[in-house]
């Protein structure tokens, strides 16, 4: 797999016309009572101590 130089330099967005070239992508259903946006905060506040 080879991925642009961007994608390499860990870059805050990654965006490609055609992900195919790159990999192959499968979606996931959502995970019912996860909060992304909680997870996030969490993981935030312990980054903090």
């Amino acid at each position: 797999m080879k991925l642009p130089e961007r994608a390499k330099n860990r870059g805050d967005y990654f965006i490609v016309r055609s992900t195919k070239e790159y990999c192959e992508i499968i979606y996931l259903p959502r995970t019912e009572g996860i909060s992304t946006t909680q997870v996030k905060k969490d993981m935030a506040s312990l980054m903090k101590l």
